[in-house]
């Protein structure tokens, strides 16, 4: 099944999402990392292009790798 088909199909969880200032990634990512979580940057928050609202999801392949 394609990518695009799943991210519309199925519920695609990440569990715990923490949106951080950009400044503060890489500390906040190896806290996270030393409490033994395991840690992926996901996307960017960012104004849309258009009045519009929309979720781009990119590299979804990423999200099926263990």
């Amino acid at each position: 099944m394609p990518t695009d088909d799943m991210l519309r199909t199925f519920n695609c969880g990440l569990g715990m999402i923490a949106v951080v200032a950009k400044a503060d990634a890489a500390r906040v990512a190896q806290a996270l990392a030393d409490a033994g979580e395991t840690v992926r940057e996901v996307g960017i928050v960012e104004r849309a292009p258009t009045a519009e609202a929309d979720c781009i999801v990119e590299h979804g392949d990423d999200l099926w790798r263990s």
